[in-house]
């Protein structure tokens, strides 16, 4: 774990390790962002906004995020300028800064220890539960096949993906960011989404 100042992105979703987030960016203080993470490492953090709105850091926060690493963007005609990002390690917001003119934080980085193999089959079941939420997605009329989901071998990076893949409300994502540990995470995650197949099912009328 290592703590920095660290631009910061308030947005009304999570970012979730692994994940890709494509920004479209034109107000003048996240364009400024834009210029600095480029000078500098493409590093910048996103949190969750747990109420208001982002304009002029009127908005409350959450304090667990993820770190953003841009990894492409292109320039629009008239100034607006999208990027690409990917989600590396989760992040804990240690105090706010002055903005300059984005938001900035001290930030800790948080590391994701291994889930312990006693503990595989709580990734066994959040599995066969996203195959069973795609087939239901599908009987809704949703297009996401129903082939079992191309997973990372890495539980760690596993259980992010399937949080993303079935359709999370997003505090149920910030669950997932702020669980204090690997085995903890990836309970929520299958329960959230065993969750999930239950509410779709009463909407279907099974059971």
């Amino acid at each position: 774990m290592s703590i920095r100042s660290m631009p910061m992105f308030p947005l009304g979703t999570p970012l979730l390790p692994g994940s890709v987030l494509p920004l479209y960016l034109f107000e003048p203080r996240y364009l400024r962002l834009y210029e600095d993470i480029v000078e500098g490492d493409r590093l910048f953090g996103v949190v969750l906004i747990e109420r208001g709105r982002d304009s002029g850091g009127d908005d409350s926060r959450f304090d667990f995020g993820c770190v953003a690493h841009m990894v492409g963007s292109a320039t629009h005609e008239n100034g607006p300028i999208s990027i690409v990002t990917v989600g590396t390690k989760r992040l804990r917001v240690v105090e706010w800064e002055p903005p300059a003119p984005y938001p900035i934080a001290m930030v800790k980085t948080l590391d994701d220890e291994e889930l312990p193999e006693s503990e595989l089959g709580i990734i066994e079941e959040a599995t066969a539960g996203l195959l069973k939420l795609k087939a239901l997605f599908s009987e809704l009329g949703a297009d996401v096949g129903v082939e079992a989901p191309e997973l990372a071998d890495d539980p760690r990076t596993a259980m992010y993906q399937m949080a993303q893949l079935a359709g999370l409300q997003a505090i149920d994502l910030q669950r997932v960011l702020e669980a204090e540990t690997t085995v903890q995470r990836a309970q929520i995650v299958s329960a959230l989404i065993s969750d999930q197949v239950e509410l779709i099912e009463l909407q279907l009328g099974i059971g």
